[in-house]
């Protein structure tokens, strides 16, 4: 079983100041969940941003691997897609940046989830980002190319040349 989740944010885009976050998770290829939302807390930058819909979209995805393991699938896959490097990097290093401090608990739990559950975070492009439909108005091509590729379900044919381990 594989679960794969997209996640990603618009900064500072509502009128509080405040971001929104949007993802999608799949399981086997097969669209189960997503979510488009303002988020709760006001972030500095567009990398907190991007952490903060991360967040919620791992523990999402993690609550789905619980529920297949109680179930009795032993071997469940957990890949994550985030297009902000930074928000990566971040995840992957020992320290928080200076602007990163407020949301110490957030950035540690979900290094802690990512290890615990094995998640393997890759960097996917921004242009193929299917998140990106939940977060903010897209041109029209670019709508329609999205809203196929969350139709079509996700494969690895889909992703070929766009995603990058870090």
């Amino acid at each position: 079983m594989t679960i794969d989740i997209y996640a990603d944010a618009s900064f500072a885009t509502h009128v509080d100041s405040k971001s929104h976050t949007g993802y999608s998770i799949y399981l086997n290829g097969n669209l189960i969940k997503y979510r488009s939302a303002k988020q709760k807390l006001v972030t500095t930058s567009s990398t907190e941003a991007e952490l903060a819909s991360l967040y919620d979209a791992v523990i999402a995805g993690c609550e789905v691997s619980t529920i297949l393991r109680e179930l009795g699938y032993k071997s469940v896959t957990i890949r994550a897609f985030q297009d902000n490097k930074s928000a990566i990097e971040i995840l992957k290093s020992d320290h928080l940046t200076k602007n990163g401090r407020h949301m110490r608990v957030k950035i540690e739990y979900l290094r802690e989830i990512i290890t615990q559950y094995k998640v393997c975070i890759f960097h996917l492009s921004t242009d193929r980002m299917i998140a990106d439909i939940f977060t903010k108005p897209l041109g029209g091509s670019k709508f329609q190319e999205f809203t196929q590729l969350l139709l079509q379900g996700t494969t690895s044919a889909n992703l070929r040349g766009c995603v990058e381990s870090i």
